[in-house]
């Protein structure tokens, strides 16, 4: 059973009906295909749904689709001839940012870290490659990146906007606060949900959702499942970027009121990491499993398969007691047939062989 909200024009924001003073104060530069699907799991042990948000694109979906809505809005608005980046060599993020810029005609440059070897990282190079994004090998100390950056920056002639690790800022989050508006629109259990699952990699996804179901008044606990390293995902950063999300939607529509008290719903959940960013666990190689068997729902072991071994284990241990909701932030397109990488592209596999 899917549920969901028809007759809105394109480019409809459910954020924006809510709270006018946003539309005039916060650019955002409507791409992805809203809203998407919410879906019921009949099968499911307990009450069960799932956010359809690896469909929110066409072209590539994904989490990143609602955050770039705003940071391509809020590059176009200022005039900056491009955009740069970072993330791994497979960095889902980066590969949005290139794929979606491009469809608007803005340059990208990504900056590309090091990162343990994974089976997408080929495909996801092949992709910039199609793309024709500019990539770089990133420094590895920051201050060298910062150096690295700044010299992308002064060589454009209308400057750069800088687009943050995973696309997470106050700006790009914002995104997420309309995503839990549209979930209340579609919403029709008597209840709202008792928990929402994500994976949480930089946090703007869960952020924007805490954010988002405080404005609505909800009791529903945002369960964070941490997917990289803790410096990157914790509770103190957590909460410091819900405070910055409230900041930005504040000034620029004062009817909106929240307090710290009011992001108290939300909690990481460390157990399910692994020993490294893109270590496929036991456990989350199981969860994909059992989602395709179950659900015929394509997860991967990165990121949404971490985030479902948690949920499967909360369930198994009977620690839910109403409606759960499985937030799905992968991209679900397929990439199709792609060209061999040339040398110039297969060069950055290096960075994987680096670290393996």
């Amino acid at each position: 059973m899917a549920s969901a909200v028809h007759n809105q024009p394109t480019g409809f924001s459910f954020l924006e009906s809510r709270y006018s003073g946003l539309a005039r104060r916060i650019a955002r530069l409507p791409i992805g295909d809203f809203p998407t699907p919410l879906q019921s799991l009949q099968a499911a042990q307990h009450g069960l749904w799932i956010k359809r948000d690896d469909q929110t694109h066409s072209i590539y979906g994904g989490n990143k689709v609602r955050k770039l809505e705003y940071l391509l809005g809020d590059a176009a608005a200022k005039g900056r001839g491009g955009l740069v980046t970072f993330g791994g060599v497979g960095s889902n993020h980066a590969l949005a940012t290139a794929l979606h810029a491009r469809q608007v005609d803005i340059d990208c440059t990504c900056m590309l870290m090091r990162q343990r070897m994974t089976d997408f990282v080929e495909t996801t190079l092949q992709r910039h490659q199609s793309n024709g994004t500019a990539l770089e090998a990133s420094a590895d100390r920051r201050r060298d990146r910062v150096a690295q950056m700044r010299r992308l920056r002064d060589a454009s002639a209308d400057g750069l906007s800088v687009v943050p690790l995973g696309g997470t800022s106050a700006i790009g989050s914002i995104g997420y606060v309309n995503a839990a508006f549209e979930l209340a629109e579609q919403w029709r259990a008597a209840a709202p949900p008792e928990r929402i699952y994500v994976a949480s990699g930089t946090m703007g996804t869960a952020a924007g959702l805490t954010v988002g179901l405080a404005l609505l008044g909800w009791p529903t606990h945002v369960v964070a499942v941490r997917v990289t390293a803790a410096h990157q995902c914790n509770m103190p950063a957590l909460q410091k970027l819900c405070r910055k999300i409230t900041r930005r939607l504040q000034a620029a529509e004062p009817r909106i009121r929240l307090a710290d008290g009011d992001f108290a719903n939300v909690s990481i959940r460390d157990e399910f990491y692994g020993d490294d960013y893109a270590h496929a666990t036991d456990a989350s190689k199981a969860a994909v499993a059992t989602a395709m068997t179950r659900w015929q729902l394509p997860l991967e072991t990165t990121y949404t398969g971490k985030a479902m071994a948690c949920l499967l284990y909360d369930q198994d241990n009977n620690e839910q007691r109403g409606e759960s909701l499985f937030w799905h932030t992968y991209n679900g397109r397929p990439a199709g047939h792609q060209p061999e990488l040339n040398d110039n592209y297969a060069s950055f596999l290096s960075l994987c062989a680096a670290v393996d």
